[in-house]
């Protein structure tokens, strides 16, 4: 009879930790970093992030260049434009957050750790660091902005959404969870 108990608990045990389990709300789509993600999954959150991003920017941009900028003097036409450029580089940090939080789950895909992103991050601030000394050059502050924060954010952030779109997940569990697309080791 303890038998039966305890095959039956051991059998509960192995069927969470092999059952991929979907994500439910946005908080688990794009705002956690727990478990595994596959490559359809990332691709498609990917799109829907600079979608969204697309479709807010457009909505800003009609907006300043048909509703608020000919209706505005001079004067305020300049800090305009440096709202704009603000809300615009909120607007692409907020992207790079939600795709490294991506990325991150991606990782655990291929059986390793969220870790490996550290490295880009560090290479940017030591780029920042160098740049930031040599920003006499520069007497613009959108232009620098532009040149040493966003293109790089840009640049690495493509760089990692193209090579975790192409490298293929671990099949079956791994140390960050079942395999997303219920592929075990015992199944193939």
């Amino acid at each position: 009879m303890n038998d039966n108990i305890q095959l039956t608990e051991s059998e509960n045990a192995t069927s969470t930790t092999d059952v991929y389990q979907e994500d439910i709300g946005l908080k688990q789509k794009f705002f956690n970093t727990r478990g595994r993600l596959n490559r359809k999954r990332y691709w498609l959150r990917v799109l829907c992030v600079l979608g969204v991003s697309y479709i807010i920017g457009y909505v800003i941009s009609a907006v300043v260049d048909n509703v608020i900028w000919p209706y505005v003097g001079s004067a305020l036409k300049e800090i305009i434009e440096y709202i704009t450029f603000g809300g615009f580089t909120l607007l692409i940090l907020i992207d790079g957050i939600l795709i490294l939080l991506l990325s991150i789950r991606r990782l655990h895909d291929t059986n390793n750790s969220g870790r490996c992103l550290l490295l880009n991050l560090l290479l940017f601030i030591i780029y920042l660091i160098v740049i930031t000394y040599n920003s006499n050059i520069f007497e613009n502050l959108a232009v620098f902005v532009f040149m040493f924060i966003i293109l790089p954010v840009i640049f690495f952030t493509v760089l990692n959404v193209l090579f975790l779109g192409i490298q293929e997940g671990t099949e079956g569990p791994n140390q960050y969870g079942s395999d997303p697309l219920g592929n075990s080791v015992n199944n193939a």
